[in-house]
This record gives C-alpha cells, sequence and structure tokens, in this order.
C-alpha cells in the first residue's frame, strides 16, 4: 500500500498548471484590485508567503506601469503556475515597446526604478508585442 505526506500530496497539486486572468479597466484601483487577486490566488495556489509578497510587487509595478503609461481602456493580469515557475504576465494595448534593460540613473528621477525592482525578483523579464498591443512579463522561479 502506498502512503501519501501531507507535503507530497502539496508536490503533486503544485505540479498541476494553474492559470488565472484579470482584466482591469484603467483606472486608479487597478493596481489595488491586481495586487489582491494575485495575493489571493498565489496563496490559495499554496505558495509561500515570500514568493507572493514578491509577486504581489512585481504585479503592482506591471500594473502601475501600464496604467500610467499605456493609457489604454482596459489592462490584462494572467497568472501562470506551471513546472515549478511562475508567469507574471500584463498585456495593455499600447504597442510601445518597454524597455526591460534600462534603468533611470538620472539624479533625481522619480519614475524609472520599478523595472530594476522587478528584474531584481524575476529571473527574467520581457516584453513581446501582441496583435493588440504588447505583454511585459516576469517569470519567478517557485
Amino acid at each position: 500500500m502506498k502512503t501519501t505526506t501531507h507535503q507530497s500530496m502539496r508536490r503533486q497539486r503544485n505540479c498541476v498548471p494553474r492559470a488565472t486572468s484579470l482584466p482591469l479597466d484603467h483606472t486608479p484601483q487597478a493596481p489595488h484590485r491586481a495586487r489582491r487577486h494575485t495575493s489571493t490566488t498565489l496563496r490559495g495556489w499554496g505558495l509561500s508567503r515570500a514568493v507572493v509578497d514578491d509577486a504581489v510587487l512585481i504585479v503592482s509595478e506591471l500594473v502601475t506601469n501600464a496604467y500610467l503609461h499605456a493609457r489604454t481602456e482596459t489592462v490584462g493580469l494572467e497568472l501562470l503556475l506551471d513546472a515549478g515557475q511562475l508567469v507574471i504576465s500584463v498585456h495593455d494595448g499600447s504597442p510601445a515597446p518597454v524597455d526591460v534593460t534600462t534603468p533611470c540613473h538620472t539624479p533625481g528621477c522619480d519614475h524609472g526604478r520599478g523595472l530594476g525592482i522587478i528584474r531584481t525578483l524575476a529571473h527574467a523579464v520581457g516584453c513581446s508585442p501582441t496583435a493588440t498591443g504588447k505583454t511585459v512579463w516576469a517569470l519567478m522561479a517557485v
């Protein structure tokens, strides 16, 4: 007879690909809704508090950037957990690419630090064009 421990059940459960998406209207509440959705979802998937906290910060930065700079009617947040990796994607309708490699180095600059934070927390960050705009994404090991 094979016995299964709680930890092995948890590992098995986390191996199943999981995904969620959240459409967000272009309102000042969008980053808050995205943070709350991310926290609730990732805790429900059994991820550690440290991973959840880092993911919430990444989501906050990406959604805020889309809100401030893309200025499209809606933004889409997607979370995908598969094979020990969490993919965080934010879609917007702006075709303007985002340079995820260049931080702001200007003294007194009020903006530009968020992508540096994301690069520190994620092991990969990128921007991909889509048929309707672009997707900015971050990949985290979990």
